[in-house]
């Protein structure tokens, strides 16, 4: 594998040029960095490690999932714990889709901070995860004072079907924001 092909694979994960025809090259880039991860992973890693609130950033944590190398894990959630809106996000994200056992451990840590844009983070990838062992944590989030927190934590916990029809009906009779009673609303009208 020639250095400049590597280079050149990783610089595209980065060009902000949208369409499908670059779509279509970002993913030929993707896979041919997860056909060469021994070189390519570590050099993401180093990347995220030396300069987390890189402009990049977000689109380098948004790969690393589909390496499946738990060793991104504790650097995802050190990204995550930065509380930076838009890096927490993506940290999230990545770490919901991320195969590694200790990704889901990382998001509860992040559920049970005090930083409204890592809890935030932790939800998205909690519901991303898509594991409903979370519930009973997820559930004690839908009651935060903090309406974006709320609102994400009731949606989360109603696409994981966390909460029942009552307490989607509770959600909607009585809380203050009038984004969650109509979230909650569209939740139960889901429901079976």
């Amino acid at each position: 594998m020639e250095a400049n092909d590597l280079e050149t694979n990783l610089r595209m994960l980065s060009d902000p040029v949208g369409g499908a025809p670059h779509l279509r090259r970002r993913e030929q880039a993707i896979r041919y960095l997860l056909d060469h991860a021994d070189q390519a992973h570590p050099r993401i890693l180093e990347a995220l490690r030396s300069n987390p609130k890189a402009l990049n950033a977000p689109v380098l944590m948004e790969v690393l999932p589909r390496f499946g190398r738990p060793e991104s894990v504790p650097l995802l959630e050190e990204i995550l714990l930065l509380n930076i809106e838009r890096l927490s996000g993506p940290a999230g994200q990545a770490l919901g889709r991320h195969p590694a056992a200790g990704a889901r451990d990382s998001l509860l840590r992040g559920l049970r901070s005090n930083q409204a844009y890592t809890r935030m983070g932790a939800i998205d990838g909690l519901m991303i995860r898509g594991d409903r062992s979370v519930c009973p944590e997820l559930k004690i989030v839908t009651r935060n004072e903090e309406p974006d927190t709320r609102y994400r934590a009731i949606r989360a916990a109603g696409v994981l079907g966390c909460l029942s029809a009552d307490e989607l009906g509770e959600i909607q009779r009585s809380d203050p924001d009038p984004d969650i009673r109509r979230l909650a609303g569209e939740l139960a009208s889901r429901q079976p």
